[in-house]
């Protein structure tokens, strides 16, 4: 592991060379003269310029001397200065005399102080790394609260201090850049450590790696630090598709430690062992950058399928704070790059970062044509390993052919509130992830990971408003919560709420559909002309358990309530589940036993605007193979408030219950009967005639029964209208004949009765006796 070495040993030897005082706060004193035959030297000399002062043959040590600028007066480049034998690396340079000329350090430097020329031909960047470095060994903010610097080969600026660069441009050559070398780096006082335990305590560590740990004694020495803890024997998180991986990450953590041990962070995974335990000592005090615009040139360079390439601002420090900030390109220029970008902003092994008031870039990737098609994503924002990150107000948008703004890996209690991004995508591992009163753009929100998942008064311009990546497994172990929040697909094709597509294939953990999922208040945004398009809530597999074994862990608790499409008549599919048998339900168990049914699972579906297709069901459970066990999936499934419903169970055991809503068709039971028990309450039964006629629009084969509670029974409709030749096909009764299965209080809608009337059919008293009260053991 590369360290980042401390810089504090060599600080306190400069300050002490100038004579100042170190202050725990790590600022300055002002300078006080020397002792010794220099101390006769009290008398401060004023010079023009500091290019004067380096000319000068008759200063002595011990002099000071104050300029009014660096090449002319007023340039804001003027210093204090102070003539010395003795010579440092940082000394401003040497006069003819052989004596240096040392910078005393003063409320703050800029850029000018140290030569920067700001003429748009010189390096500036050279400049302005020794002011940082200046800076970092001073405890000196930088302030540069104005002008335009251009910086070329300069790379790896160190920031160690506060910066304030207000309206300062900064023109930086992206044809310079290099694999693993930003302009600026945000560094640490201290590097990171290993952490060596005995071993009666690492064991006891092991023993506390897993979920719910809060409390780790064993690590209370390392308090205010960020700990990364990783097994490389254990692998997990094969990737899948295109870019399958075979190897997989390593498991790891990452929390940040407290008092007594306190952990700060979920821990995810369970550990039997670890190869590797690191400290990352964070800083006590923010460190705070803002201000400054950055103006790229977009020829990044690098052959086709080159390695990513850094640039911009990487951030290694914990407790850093970036605002006021806009990056964009020359004028004029373009983005030409054929290598990938690693992020303009990057964060890495980081604890409590925030990111606001930026406006950004993503970067092209699939231009006109193939030949200039990038062979990877290339990010505006990157990083791994970070925990509590938040971005706020932050806008990043783009065309179709710019990649995602966002590109991470292993983030954790992620934050994103007030952004306008083109997109927003953790890989691998995001963990308890936040998004509020933000828009994302075209290229989505796609997430894997766990822990507490919130997108509120969010919008995303994309067919699938929150996409759990397919290559990770569509995972996401914990609580899914939405809520008044829109989707505006963007062309005529699908569309989903949440689309959790894992590929048949083992990805090394267990995949998990959520925990719990909860909708609130949702709207998605059509036109009448895509009507051909169907949405739908939720897309899962076809499958319940992939060929090397895995069941798919489903959500014991799923919620949509007020899902409306706005633009267009026709409404959404609410689930599909054509094999339930394998799916897994790691807490509760369920199925039938002594003529009762249990169920594991609650699917509740209400006031959702449904999709009045007759011939595709807008709710299918299936079950072409036998329960693994009494941990697969029995649903308890209640629909309220959802008009056209259109249902095929096969023999799945569930139980159904159907309030205040409109039932088009609904057939329970195959060749083996429905398992399960089926309550209608104040619903109306309006058939739909499928395009196959043969179908039949009713057909209930249940073992628990059926019972209907102040329902409404009306006449059939075929492509829109009524037809009267079908009341012999309603399944639960027909008129004037038998009546089948629990009635309380059913009635015959005003459309049967007129067409009774017309008919001059009178209904008779045992018909009537039956639909107001039959018990399903009476006789029908």
């Amino acid at each position: 592991m590369t360290e980042i070495k401390t810089s504090l040993p060599t600080r306190r030897n400069l300050l002490a060379a100038l004579g100042v005082g170190v202050f725990s706060t790590g600022v300055a004193k002002a300078a006080a003269p020397d002792t010794g035959a220099e101390k006769k030297q009290e008398s401060i000399k004023t010079l023009a310029t500091f290019t004067a002062l380096l000319s000068e043959t008759t200063l002595q040590p011990g002099t000071l001397v104050e300029t009014l600028g660096y090449y002319e007066p007023g340039d804001t480049g003027g210093a204090i200065y102070k003539i010395t034998r003795d010579t440092l690396e940082t000394d401003a340079g040497q006069l003819p005399t052989g004596h240096s000329v040392r910078m005393l350090p003063g409320s703050s430097v800029n850029y000018r102080m140290f030569g920067a020329r700001a003429d748009g031909k010189s390096d500036d960047g050279i400049a302005i790394k020794k002011a940082h470095h200046f800076a970092n060994l001073t405890g000196t903010p930088v302030v540069n609260a104005s002008g335009s610097f251009w910086v070329g080969d300069t790379r790896s600026i160190p920031v160690q201090t506060d910066v304030h660069w207000g309206s300062t441009v900064f023109h930086l050559d992206e044809s310079k850049n290099v694999p693993r070398e930003p302009h600026f780096e945000v560094l640490p006082a201290e590097g990171p450590m290993p952490v060596r335990l005995s071993a009666a305590d690492k064991a006891a560590l092991v023993k506390q790696l897993r979920p719910g740990a809060k409390l780790i004694p064993e690590l209370a020495a390392y308090k205010n630090c960020l700990i990364i803890v990783k097994d490389e024997t254990d692998r997990i998180g094969r990737r899948f598709g295109v870019d399958y991986s075979p190897k997989g990450w390593a498991k790891e953590e990452f929390f940040y430690v407290e008092e007594f041990g306190r952990v700060i962070g979920d821990i995810a995974w369970v550990f039997s062992d670890y190869t590797e335990l690191t400290a990352y000592p964070c800083d006590k005090s923010y460190l705070t950058i803002e201000g400054g615009v950055f103006l790229l040139s977009g020829d990044n360079p690098g052959a086709a399928r080159g390695p990513y390439h850094d640039e911009g601002i990487t951030v290694r420090r914990s407790r850093t704070i970036i605002r006021n900030q806009w990056v964009g390109l020359e004028k004029g220029r373009s983005d030409i790059s054929m290598t990938p970008r690693s992020g303009f902003y990057s964060f890495s092994h980081t604890y409590d970062i925030l990111l606001e008031n930026v406006r950004l870039i993503p970067w092209e990737k699939n231009r006109p044509g193939t030949d200039r098609d990038l062979w990877a994503g290339t990010y505006g924002i990157g990083g791994s390993r970070v925990l509590s990150g938040t971005f706020r107000n932050i806008t990043a948008e783009g065309s179709p052919i710019h990649w995602g703004v966002f590109g991470t890996n292993l983030y954790k209690n992620f934050r994103i509130e007030n952004c306008r991004l083109n997109r927003v995508d953790v890989h691998f591992h995001g963990w308890n992830i936040t998004i509020k009163d933000s828009e994302i753009g075209a290229n989505g929100l796609t997430l894997t990971g766990g822990g507490e998942l919130l997108i509120e008064n969010t919008r995303v311009f994309n067919n699938v408003f929150l996409n759990l990546r397919q290559d990770y497994g569509a995972k996401w172990d914990g609580p899914i919560r939405i809520s008044n929040s829109r989707m505006i697909p963007q062309n005529d094709g699908p569309a989903w709420i949440l689309s959790m597509l894992a590929g048949d294939f083992d990805y090394g953990y267990p995949v998990v559909f959520g925990r719990q999922i909860v909708v609130n208040d949702f709207v998605a945004d059509s036109r009448e002309e895509w009507s051909n398009a169907r949405y739908n809530l939720i897309r899962l597999p076809k499958f319940s358990k992939t060929k090397e074994g895995l069941r798919l862990v489903f959500p014991d608790h799923t919620e949509f309530r007020n899902v409306r499409v706005h633009g267009r008549a026709r409404g959404f599919q609410l689930l599909d589940l054509p094999d339930v048998s394998s799916f897994l339900n790691e807490s509760r168990k369920g199925g039938d036993g002594d003529g009762t049914l249990k169920t594991n699972a609650n699917l509740i579906f209400e006031n959702i605007a449904l999709d009045d297709d007759p011939d595709v069901p807008n709710l299918r459970i299936d079950l072409p193979a036998p329960y693994a066990d009494d941990k697969a999936l029995y649903p308890f499934v209640r629909i309220i408030g959802c008009d056209y419903l259109n249902v095929e169970l096969g023999s799945v055991k569930a139980l159904i219950s159907i309030d205040l809503s409109i039932v088009r068709q609904f057939r329970a039971g195959g060749p083996k009967g429905f398992e399960g028990r089926i309550f209608y309450d104040r619903c109306r039964f309006q058939g739909s005639v499928p395009g196959n006629s043969a179908l039949p629009m009713f057909l209930w084969k249940t073992r628990y029964g059926i019972s209907f509670t102040n329902c409404e029974i009306n006449l059939p409709l075929q492509n829109g209208k009524p037809v009267p030749e079908y009341l012999d096909r309603l399944e639960m009764l027909s008129v004037n004949g038998v009546v089948r299965f629990n009635h309380l209080n059913t009635r015959l809608g005003g459309d049967i009765l007129n067409h009774l009337s017309k008919s001059k059919t009178r209904l008779n008293r045992k018909f009537l006796e039956g639909i107001r009260n039959h018990h399903e053991l009476e006789d029908d």
